[in-house]
């Protein structure tokens, strides 16, 4: 039996954070997150705030190597790149005060403020980002950014300008270089011991996956930090983090499960905020290489199988909204087409898509889940095997420690059949960068289509908005006749805020923004 909430909590994708009334300081200005819950909010000079997660911790702190998202919530506070991205996912000036391209988006110039200078008072020199943009652009690395500059053959410093060339056109560049961050060269064999950046705050000690405590930047060179210092600790889990932020051990508690957070909202001292714009989505894959799910009706039947709104209320607490296309853009966004199939539950359609993709009534299909995290994939799992059991197939749950996922999916192509494995992702909020999970032969679930490889490069290639509109439905078209992924839940990372906590933000990609967090008064 399906248990749901009531339904004065089936609300659409939720902005809880309000907007702040105007504030002293110019910090508080453009910190556009905060809901207060009493007391004044006034920020109060200095301070320090404490900061964690239940589900990892920071291991290093190279942004050239980071593999896992919660070390992009350090490129704001320590590492500046020459671009920033604000809450809607704009780009603004940060070591570059300006930048241009030729005509066919294969060269940017990037000119640098003369003002720039690291955390020992040496300044940053534009062969300094040279270096690091080829260091990240290099075959062999494996980090995040690597992605952003695909294409990219490389970078050279004339003056007080970078040159950036690449391969094959790009009208976004200037939003994926954001994601390179600058740190000194010849820190790089120490960094975790003696880093060297440019941001507003410095590291004062880190225990690798332990602890980080860092301390305000006095001769930043952009807008200085209202705080003194932010500590990051590492909790066992979401439940010990809970538990932290409710005693005041903690300050903040990032991608909080929407169970715990639901559990926090009637706390008279703590909030749930959430990111003005998310593209986080939940979903499910599958090896689209070996049957059955080498069938697209095979998958589409698992997408009509799936009560997305009981998954929303009861799995996901009411977060989110559901997502009843299989497309990886968001439905506010100007690039999201809305004539793609909307997949309501239909059992019936289901059952008739799986006989013709031969799963018949006493097969066995099996769910691949993480034990110990992520309590929202087990109460979806339960669900969907409720409506397959009605339709005679049996979904078998099993959960695995999240170590061994590398093991089970990585490198692509192992074949893992009959497998259906929840996941969830998000980026900044552009089509070039929501699409590229699907792309380029980096999708775990092992499809690639070279028509919307092209139609993608085409899409990165245009500048007009409406024009790359008209790209990317066609894109979108594609991928819903396919359906190599079948949509979930809409969602967002969702953060547990103590009331005197304000001016933190978090990007539509999920990662929580620190720069400018202050306290207030009481």
């Amino acid at each position: 039996m399906t248990t749901t909430i009531p339904v004065s909590r089936r609300r659409p994708f939720r902005r809880v954070a309000a907007k702040l009334a105007a504030v002293t300081l110019a910090a508080a200005v453009v910190a556009g997150c905060g809901g207060g819950g009493g007391g004044s909010d006034e920020p109060v000079e200095g301070g320090t705030i404490t900061v964690a997660t239940g589900q990892d911790a920071i291991p290093q702190l190279d942004p050239g190597l980071a593999t896992f998202h919660w070390e992009w919530v350090l490129y704001p506070l320590l590492w500046d790149g020459l671009t920033a991205l604000d809450e809607e996912s704009e780009v603004r000036p940060a070591i570059a005060e300006s930048w241009e391209s030729n005509d066919d988006f294969t060269e940017w110039t990037f000119h640098l403020r003369d003002d720039v200078t690291y955390w020992d008072g040496s300044p940053l020199e534009a062969d300094d980002i040279v270096w690091n943009i080829e260091r990240i652009i290099a075959d062999d690395n494996a980090s995040i950014g690597h992605s952003y500059l695909e294409g990219t053959s490389g970078a050279s410093s004339d003056g007080d300008t970078v040159v950036v060339t690449l391969d094959r056109a790009n009208a976004t560049l200037p939003l994926a270089i954001s994601h390179v961050r600058i740190i000194a060269p010849d820190s790089v064999d120490r960094i975790n011991e003696e880093p060297m950046g440019t941001g507003p705050f410095m590291v004062d000690s880190f225990v690798p996956s332990d602890s980080l405590k860092l301390v305000r930047n006095d001769d930043y060179w952009g807008e200085a930090p209202t705080l003194d210092g932010i500590d990051f600790e590492a909790v066992n889990d979401t439940a010990a983090g809970v538990t932290a932020l409710r005693s005041g051990d903690i300050d903040v508690l990032w991608n909080v499960p929407a169970r715990d957070a639901q559990a926090l909202e009637g706390a008279a001292d703590i909030r749930i905020d959430e990111p003005e714009i998310s593209t986080t989505n939940h979903y499910l894959f599958f090896d689209t290489q070996t049957p059955p799910f080498d069938d697209p009706r095979a998958r589409q039947a698992v997408a009509y199988a799936l009560d997305r709104e009981s998954v929303r209320d009861t799995a996901f607490s009411g977060f989110g909204e559901p997502s009843l296309r299989n497309t990886l853009i968001p439905p506010d966004s100007w690039a999201h087409d809305d004539s793609l199939t909307e997949y309501e539950p239909d059992l019936d359609r289901a059952k008739e898509l799986f006989e013709e993709a031969g799963v018949t009534e006493g097969d066995t299909l099996t769910w691949w889940g993480i034990a110990g995290a992520y309590p929202e994939w087990q109460t979806e799992a339960q669900l969907l095997q409720e409506s397959l059991e009605e339709i005679g197939i049996t979904l078998k749950i099993e959960n695995n420690e999240i170590g061994t996922w590398v093991d089970a999916f990585l490198p692509l192509g192992k074949e893992f059949p009959g497998y259906i494995v929840p996941n969830q992702g998000g980026d900044v909020n552009d089509p070039n960068y929501l699409l590229d999970r699907l792309t380029g032969g980096t999708y775990e679930g092992n499809w690639r289509s070279d028509e919307l490889d092209s139609l993608a490069a085409q899409g990165t290639a245009t500048e007009d908005e409406s024009e790359r509109a008209a790209i990317y439905a066609e894109a979108q078209q594609l991928i819903d006749a396919e359906a190599p992924l079948v949509n979930s839940v809409h969602t967002a990372m969702l953060t547990a805020v103590r009331q005197e906590v304000e001016g933190l933000w978090t990007s539509s990609a999920g990662n929580l923004q620190l720069a400018h967090a202050y306290r207030t008064a009481p």
